[in-house]
């Protein structure tokens, strides 16, 4: 629920967050993935004092597990859903105009009155948007990475504020970045969404082949390589696809490696040992790699 005061004020956002569910049916060890404004994330971590669930079983025995979780924040006033304001609008059209024109300035100037303007989930995922065609014409792959995968936030629901048709080319352009950064295990998550969006037969058939070729490398002795690092927040987060991994350094250092599974958890301090293996009996595993920011690494997998 939203204090009052920001329900008034038509304030909405989201917090995604992973975390581990301990034998006692408590959450601990929370990680936030995303999420639109600080406020929120000290809401959710009042809200999940509260929450009980019932621990997972293992043939009978209780256990810890893993669950990753989107809280959103959203104001419904019983007519309608909030709506872009009138100087967010004006904003994003000065911003588009300013792509189309190759002015950088402008599309800068604009994005900067959309930060401040925006306040609804509508506003922050058009802002991201934005965020991402800056990115794509005048920065990295991987600043377009991130505000792709911000941009296609969707509720546990799967609901998104994108048009359709820009969810099917979103999700199409994050998983040929996926490939080209060779993290093939996030690649198949977006396969998954990809599931759910109107593709043509030929698309549809090209998934497949490529959801093959990843079960092929998963199962075999082939070494993966992907490059990574370690964003401003101190962190940067990692699906891997096999279970033995190492790490070798580009530039600066990493401290610690969490792994949050869906059947367990572990942490491994790489200060005094580089490589470390996942459980099989864990499944699925999601990796926080903690260390100073800025470090450059390569995580190689192997079976």
């Amino acid at each position: 629920d939203l204090p009052s005061v920001v329900r008034r004020a038509g304030k909405e956002g989201y917090v995604k967050i992973n975390f581990v569910i301990n034998q006692s049916g408590r959450a601990s060890d929370i990680w936030v993935l995303d999420h639109t404004d600080d406020f929120f994330v000290k809401e959710m971590q009042l809200f999940a004092e509260k929450w009980e669930f019932e621990p997972a079983k293992l043939n009978g025995v209780v256990q810890e597990s893993t669950r990753e979780h989107a809280l959103v924040y959203e104001v419904d006033t019983g007519w309608f859903y909030a709506t872009a304001s009138q100087h967010f609008d004006t904003a994003f059209r000065q911003f588009m105009s300013a792509v189309k024109e190759k002015n950088k300035q402008k599309a800068l100037t604009s994005i900067e009155k959309m930060q401040k303007h925006k306040k609804n989930l509508l506003e922050e995922t058009y802002y991201r948007q934005a965020q991402y065609y800056y990115a794509a014409e005048w920065d990295d792959n991987e600043s377009q990475y991130y505000w792709l995968s911000k941009a296609l936030f969707s509720s546990n629901s799967g609901g998104r504020h994108l048009k359709p048709d820009t969810v099917k080319a979103f999700l199409l352009q994050k998983l040929a970045l996926e490939l080209g950064f060779k993290t093939y295990a996030s690649a198949r998550e977006t396969i998954k969404e990809l599931q759910d969006v109107n593709l043509e037969k030929k698309q549809r058939n090209r998934l497949n082949a490529i959801l093959r070729e990843i079960k092929r490398m998963e199962n075999s002795q082939e070494t993966l390589s992907s490059k990574v690092e370690i964003e401003a927040t101190g962190s940067v987060y990692f699906r891997p696809l096999k279970r033995h991994i190492s790490i070798a350094y580009g530039s600066g250092n990493v401290s610690l490696v969490e792994a949050h599974c869906l059947k367990g958890h572990d942490k491994f301090d790489v200060r005094s040992s580089s490589t470390f293996r996942l459980s099989e009996a864990y499944g699925k595993c999601l990796l926080r790699i903690s260390g100073e920011p800025g470090t450059r690494l390569d995580l190689i997998q192997n079976l």
